[in-house]
């Protein structure tokens, strides 16, 4: 890998049960594929602060999933 390439790291944590309940709930937002396996379809957005919110929209209920956030990692905590 080289490093010289690295823009930034960032770190979060992932909310799993909204992540299975999200897969279980809406099967339109997941997929599978050979070489990538079991996926799901997510958006993120960054906010002015630099942090990064991941989430999926079910818009046949008008549901939001929170996935999950990120932060820039300046200090390697993780």
């Amino acid at each position: 890998m080289n490093n010289d390439k690295i823009q930034g790291k960032m770190y979060g944590l992932l909310q799993i049960d909204n992540i299975q309940e999200a897969v279980k709930n809406v099967p339109a937002k997941t997929e599978k594929s050979e070489q990538y396996g079991h996926q799901l379809k997510v958006k993120a957005t960054r906010w002015v602060d630099g942090n990064i919110t991941i989430d999926l929209w079910d818009a046949e209920n008008k549901k939001a999933y929170k996935i999950g956030m990120l932060r820039e990692d300046k200090q390697d905590l993780f």
